[in-house]
């Protein structure tokens, strides 16, 4: 909106690979109306690099939807994502180079994970299936909030250690100024690598439960576990809230006005 209003929807969204470099503005109007409402998801294979703004100066900030099935955000790409101007096209044009430089093999097959709480078996994508840069993210975060959710479904407890991947792997620093929201649902593990300093904003991490119905410990849609692999970093939020089944550990420094915390179903 220019004056007055919503700043309105937009959608970017792709079943194998989006490769996202453009510019969203779903803002709100200048003297009146509410940020808008974006998502930019690939179902297969994401990678974000552009903007999008959803502030409104007179009313409520609107909300980027980010919806892969794993998520890596970190300074540079993991193994697997091609950053190069590929000679198989363009990546602008032709985002599935950026995800594997051979259009002929799939880099990331689907793999049986296991059974769900009604017995159906379901499959996974195995290695990064997204990827944000830590930079654009932080931009991202000073004009929208920002709500990354995923559903990989896979019900294992991952150790980054051991080369197991989390649901959403934050691997270094975030740091934002604005009171943006950054909300995280999964149904696997959320992995904190770096610091974060955003003393005004807020992080949510919460269950993702797909299409299964009421949760048990069985199901594989909850968060499992919530932690840090370095001691030596600080998380600094006005506002943190949780809710895991199986564990939340933070061995690092936690600077936090307003601490919520849930551990398995329904104790706080």
């Amino acid at each position: 909106a220019l004056r007055d209003g919503g700043g309105g929807e937009a959608i970017v969204f792709a079943e194998d690979a989006t490769g996202f470099f453009g510019a969203i503005n779903a803002r709100g109007g200048a003297f009146s109306g509410d940020g808008g409402f974006a998502e930019v998801s690939g179902l297969r294979n994401l990678r974000l690099e552009g903007d999008v703004d959803t502030a409104a100066p007179f009313g409520e900030r609107g909300t980027l939807l980010i919806d892969p099935i794993r998520i890596e955000i970190d300074l540079l790409p993991p193994p697997g994502i091609d950053t190069t101007l590929s000679a198989v096209g363009d990546p602008a044009i032709d985002p599935v180079v950026f995800f594997n430089p051979d259009p002929n093999v799939d880099p990331f097959p689907e793999v049986l994970a296991g059974v769900d709480s009604m017995g159906a078996p379901f499959f996974e994508e195995t290695g990064p299936t997204g990827f944000i840069s830590s930079t654009t993210l932080n931009a991202l975060l000073e004009q929208t909030n920002v709500f990354i959710t995923t559903e990989s479904n896979d019900g294992v407890v991952d150790n980054p250690a051991a080369g197991e991947q989390a649901d959403i792997s934050i691997g270094s620093g975030l740091a934002w100024t604005s009171d943006s929201t950054l909300t995280l649902a999964t149904n696997d593990d959320v992995v904190f690598g770096g610091s974060i300093a955003a003393p005004n904003g807020t992080i949510v991490i919460e269950n993702n439960f797909g299409q299964e119905g009421t949760p048990s410990s069985a199901d594989p849609n909850i968060v499992e576990r919530v932690f840090n692999t370095s001691p030596a970093t600080t998380i600094e939020l006005n506002r943190l809230e949780i809710e895991a089944f199986d564990e939340i550990l933070f061995t690092n420094t936690l600077i936090v006005e307003e601490v919520v915390l849930q551990v398995g179903f329904g104790v706080e």
